[in-house]
């Protein structure tokens, strides 16, 4: 039977995709579907639940919500879900993975794994992955901020020098000065996806799995920011000329890119089975919202008086913040829920994980949700900018000039839908199932390899590998 590519197009809409298709933009795609297909994938129905960081799971464990509870980035790494890669290791199969949304290394022999940015566990490759990955870390770190440390820029260019596809380098050389040239800031995530999915082929080629993962997530990140910006948006709001040039269309980029990728694939292995999967898709935002980013958590928290015993930031707004018991966690969560600002009608009411469509405005700065002797916290989203005079205070503390103190991370432009895709090279158009539940991608990529999904693993692989360093959770470029 044929080795598996599992290709994780994270969050991308096939049908705004197919769209494009049409236009003659995506051959490779336009290809891969008409001899395939491509079905819809069900999740979950409760907006909250509709993330990434949840679906990726179900998708990896054959799980419901329900079942693995999987709520937050990183509560992978804390639970004892089965995933696809061990019950495959557990068979005999040689396994491999670069950067899985929300999934932890617990392999005990994989032929590489790759964490996300976010994830607390090991990393599992030749030296060329390592360095990739700190790399990843430090510039998904400082993403809002757009930093990248000389440190990183050696790291990622001794990577791509071992790993890169001669074919890519035009690709490199453009985007990279597209970037430093001020010409759009989304070029970095294009970079980032350009680089995994070399080292992913570069890998493959190597060491020849006969299942492994790779997780694309430039897509998602552009239709969050520039989704108004497509030719095929028919809404009425629009990006600023300061966030995006009239003409500009960074979805496109984006899909040209996995187009591109697509093709690399088939070239590297044309004996390999590729499967294609979303987890979900994204549908335009409807209304004004702009994310920020603390630039310094701590010291936000100590100007406030908010106690604390460790920070961790995540994605862009949020971040996770530690007590030693539950105690001192509702006393964290009452005085971080006592932070306003001077202004009743900037930030939202609600978050939009709570309240997609909600313009209710109010003073309150921060969204807590306590997890015991943790606090997953939000900075809520604005309705306009941050005015520079804005301040925030917490009884007699106060911090002038708020808007100083976070980085502008982004004008959103998609949110989550829970409806996904899937398409798989191992059939013809119109053989796939109708419309199916996400969970059912765990039994379909076993039956791949002729295993019975209710054959559990002949052994158990006991808890997750520690990290070699302090986890970070970090922003995916």
């Amino acid at each position: 039977m044929p080795p598996v590519m599992f290709i994780e197009l994270n969050e991308i809409d096939f049908d705004l995709l197919h769209k494009y298709v049409d236009r003659g933009d995506l051959p490779n795609f336009e290809r891969f579907f008409q001899r395939h297909g491509y079905v819809q994938t069900l999740s979950e129905d409760r907006h909250e639940h509709v993330n990434p960081w949840i679906q990726w799971p179900t998708a990896h464990t054959g799980l419901e919500f329900a079942e693995h509870g999987i709520f937050r980035m990183g509560d992978m790494y804390y639970a004892d879900h089965e995933q696809i890669w061990e019950r495959l290791e557990s068979h005999g199969l040689k396994v491999g993975a670069i950067s899985p949304f929300n999934a932890t290394n617990k392999t005990k022999r994989a032929a590489f794994f790759m964490p996300d940015p976010w994830m607390r566990s090991a990393v599992t490759g030749p030296r060329a992955l390592r360095w990739i990955y700190e790399a990843i870390l430090q510039v998904t770190d400082d993403y809002a901020n757009e930093r990248i440390a000389a440190g990183s820029l050696a790291r990622l260019a001794a990577g791509a020098a071992v790993c890169m596809q001669w074919r890519s380098l035009p690709s490199y050389v453009h985007d990279t000065l597209a970037y430093f040239g001020k010409r759009g800031r989304w070029y970095r995530a294009l970079v980032a996806d350009r680089l995994l999915a070399d080292l992913f082929i570069w890998l493959w080629r190597r060491d020849r799995p006969d299942f492994a993962s790779l997780c694309l997530n430039a897509g998602a990140h552009l239709q969050h920011h520039y989704l108004f910006c497509s030719p095929f948006y028919r809404g009425p709001l629009r990006n600023p000329s300061w966030w995006s040039k009239e003409g500009d269309d960074p979805v496109l980029d984006a899909y040209r890119l996995y187009d591109r990728i697509l093709g690399d694939l088939q070239r590297a292995d044309p004996n390999a089975r590729i499967v294609l999967c979303t987890g979900l898709h994204q549908q335009a935002h409807d209304r004004e919202a702009h994310y920020y980013r603390l630039e310094e958590h701590e010291r936000v928290f100590e100007a406030l008086g908010i106690p604390y015993r460790n920070i961790h930031p995540l994605m862009t707004e949020d971040f996770v913040v530690e007590y030693d018991d539950e105690a001192a966690a509702l006393e964290g969560q009452r005085r971080i829920e006592e932070v306003v600002a001077s202004e009743p009608d900037v930030f939202y009411l609600n978050t939009g994980d709570t309240d997609l469509r909600g313009t209710s405005t109010a003073p309150q700065v921060f969204y807590v949700d306590n997890r015991g002797a943790t606090l997953y916290v939000q900075l809520k989203p604005t309705a306009r900018r941050l005015p520079p005079d804005l301040s925030v205070s917490r009884d007699d503390r106060r911090i002038e000039r708020f808007a100083s103190q976070v980085a502008y991370a982004q004008l959103k432009n998609g949110h989550h839908a829970g409806v996904g895709y899937f398409s798989d090279s191992g059939v013809r158009a119109g053989q796939l199932p109708a419309p199916f539940r996400l969970a059912q991608v765990f039994p379909m990529i076993l039956r791949m390899f002729g295993l019975d999904p209710a054959v559990r693993r002949p052994h158990s692989h006991g808890a997750p590998q520690p990290a070699a360093e302090p986890a970070q959770a970090h922003e995916l470029v």
